[in-house]
C-alpha cells in the first residue's frame, strides 16, 4: 500500500508526463522524423527538458526545511534525519557553529565536539523528545539547533 506522499508524488509525475506528452505532440519540433534513437531522444530532451519528479522536489524541500522552526508546514514529505559533510566548524562568540556542505548552519546547544576534519560525514536527526542531535561518524552526539 502506498503512503500518501508516495501517492501524491506518483499522481503529480503522471500529470506532468501527460502534460508533457500532450505538449510534445501538439508542438513536434521535428524530432519524430529522426530515425536514430539517441539523436531523437537528445532532440526531445533539448526541446522539452526532463522535469524533476514531484517526489524528488518534495524531498529536496523537506531537506532544505529540516530543523527550521515552522519548517515542513506545507510540505507533505517529512524527514527524520539528513546526512551531509562538514564544511566548516567554528566558534561564534562562546558557541560552536557547524556548517554543512548543503549550506545549513547548526548551533551546538549541549555538548562539545572535538575539531573535525573538513568533509567529515555527519548526521542530523530529530532527538527523542524534542530538538535535534548531530552525530559524527565516531558516534559522538551533541544537541543542535538550526540557524537561519
Amino acid at each position: 500500500m502506498l503512503s500518501v506522499p508516495a501517492l501524491i508524488g506518483r499522481l503529480a509525475s503522471a500529470t506532468a508526463l501527460l502534460a508533457c506528452c500532450a505538449s510534445a505532440s501538439a508542438h513536434d519540433p521535428g524530432c519524430s522524423a529522426l530515425t536514430d534513437p539517441p539523436a531523437r531522444l537528445a532532440c526531445y530532451d533539448q526541446q522539452f527538458p526532463p522535469l524533476l519528479s514531484s517526489a524528488q522536489a518534495y524531498q529536496e524541500q523537506a531537506t532544505a526545511q529540516f530543523g527550521q522552526r515552522g519548517g515542513n508546514g506545507a510540505n507533505p514529505v517529512v524527514i527524520d534525519q539528513l546526512s551531509a559533510r562538514l564544511h566548516r566548524q567554528h566558534q561564534q562568540g562562546r558557541q560552536e557553529v557547524i556548517e554543512l556542505d548543503n549550506g545549513q548552519r547548526w548551533l551546538v546547544t549541549e555538548g562539545r565536539l572535538p575539531p573535525l576534519p573538513v568533509g567529515s560525514p555527519l548526521t542530523v536527526r530529530k532527538a527523542a523528545l524534542s530538538g535535534h542531535q548531530l552525530l559524527t561518524e565516531q558516534g559522538l552526539a551533541v544537541r543542535v539547533r538550526r540557524l537561519p
